[in-house]
């Protein structure tokens, strides 16, 4: 060891530590999509497994993109409990897109719920 490999701190000797050039993959998220895509908008669903083998996704981990293709705005919903109150009508989770969505649009997503529920991507 030479003394450059040393630094001294408040009348200390410490020995340098080398900088771990070597990086390390962080925790990886699998996902699945499905995808609804419209003329004027898409809705996409994601869903993230708890495995690399994509058998077992991890529960309310399901989330709905929506991009407007017209303005490219976007919105994302995540709350799995909201989006069964959209679909059986409730006027809350409906005030809460009606600004975002068109009536057509509002439809679609709910027959889009319907489908990730029948295809138990969701629960009812």
């Amino acid at each position: 060891m030479t003394v450059k490999d040393r630094i001294q701190i408040d009348g200390v000797w410490y020995v340098k530590e080398k900088e771990n050039s070597k990086v390390e993959l962080q925790d990886l998220l699998y996902t699945q999509q499905c995808l609804l895509e419209l003329d004027k908008c898409s809705f996409e669903a994601v869903r993230i497994f708890s495995d690399y083998n994509n058998e077992i996704f991890i529960k309310n981990s399901l989330y709905i993109k929506y991009v407007n293709k017209q303005t490219q705005n976007e919105e994302c919903w995540d709350n799995n409990t909201w989006m069964n109150q959209l679909l059986k009508g409730n006027k809350e989770a409906l005030n809460e897109v009606s600004d975002t969505l068109s009536n057509d649009e509002i439809q679609q997503l709910k027959l889009f719920i319907s489908k990730l529920i029948e295809d138990e991507w969701l629960n009812n």
